[in-house]
């Protein structure tokens, strides 16, 4: 595995957008762009690392993450999924549209999409994000763990999948206090995207807890899923009251 990142720029946005159109503008091409550019950098990288020897006959898989704004990450699993797999889907009405992505483009920028149809790819066996993969995890892994001062509370909230819920598969939110009793682990959250023209396919179990997305031929995505998965989460940090006085 080779990990990269998306970083700032300092010369293009200085915030997510506000605005609907401009938000979904750089929700669709520009953090595709961006991403394109740090997923190319390791596909082009001399000497190709799977071609040496401690590679050999290994899934390689490229493990990205998005630091380009403050809180840029949370829109990584959308814009990476349509990137590398160059589908886009909606809803429209009741019904749900699937389209083929060609070209992003964001003002002068131009890439090309689907990551996974690009020349050289196939040596490519997945890429993975994970959007929970900050600062927070270890702060909350850390109180779990019996770390830092005793007064310290910590309160998540965020949204989670709900897919496996036949009768309403839509996401939901969820709330919870970090306590020794929380279950979170470290690969909850990451998000596997398998290359379906990979030489070497990635085996699912080798990274159990993660989300797994697979394109099928006629364009949709079949996951699997852990039982709880969160989409986007949050967490309030606080001292009680004994804690302020000591």
């Amino acid at each position: 595995m080779e990990a990269t990142s998306v970083n700032p720029s300092g010369t293009e946005l200085s915030e997510v957008p506000s605005d609907p159109d401009a938000f979904k503008a750089y929700l669709e091409n520009y953090i595709p762009i961006r991403l394109s550019t740090s997923l190319r950098s390791k596909l082009n990288h001399k000497p190709l690392y799977w071609d040496q020897p401690s590679a050999k006959d290994l899934p390689f898989c490229i493990a990205i993450q998005d630091f380009h704004l403050k809180g840029s990450m949370r829109f990584i699993v959308p814009a990476a999924t349509e990137y590398v797999f160059g589908v886009r889907h909606w809803i429209e009405g009741v019904e749900r549209k699937i389209a083929h992505i060609d070209i992003h483009r964001y003002g002068k920028k131009r890439a090309q999409s689907g990551f996974f149809s690009l020349n050289g790819s196939e040596n490519v066996s997945a890429v993975i994000i994970n959007p929970q993969g900050t600062i927070t995890k270890f702060n909350r892994l850390g109180l779990v763990a019996g770390f830092g001062e005793s007064g310290v509370k910590m309160n998540r909230t965020g949204i989670r999948r709900n897919d496996l819920n036949l009768r309403a598969p839509f996401p939901t939110p969820f709330e919870e206090e970090v306590s020794p009793e929380s279950t979170e682990t470290w690969v909850e959250g990451m998000v596997v995207l398998h290359n379906p023209n990979a030489s070497i396919p990635l085996d699912p179990d080798l990274l159990p807890g993660a989300a797994h997305e697979f394109l099928q031929p006629d364009g949709s995505i079949m996951s699997l899923l852990p039982e709880f998965h969160p989409l986007f989460s949050q967490t309030m940090v606080s001292l009680d009251n004994e804690e302020c006085d000591k």
